[in-house]
């Protein structure tokens, strides 16, 4: 299989591919320079660091499925989440 120049660089054959390997790549450092801008700026923010998860948005991880639908009932639907809830299991702890 022939590749092209920029196929070489990444090993990925198409634009969103490519921004995903960038992204992996990025180092926390980055993320915590923002935070450090935020606070300094006095400005509020949530942030959620799931350690070793791809970029899929932890879709595969039932903590972050959980967490991310807590999120959207107590900020976009004004309400309270179920406590101790499992996600994938259908039952409360």
């Amino acid at each position: 299989m022939k590749r092209n120049s920029k196929q070489v660089s990444t090993g990925c054959p198409d634009k969103a591919a490519q921004d995903r390997v960038k992204q992996a790549a990025l180092h926390p450092a980055n993320t915590y320079a923002v935070v450090d801008a935020l606070i300094r700026a006095n400005r509020d923010f949530d942030l959620l660091i799931l350690a070793n998860a791809s970029h899929r948005l932890g879709d595969d991880l039932p903590y972050f499925v959980r967490r991310r639908r807590d999120y959207f009932v107590t900020h976009l639907l004004g309400g309270e989440p179920p406590q101790g809830y499992a996600v994938g299991q259908g039952a409360e702890r």
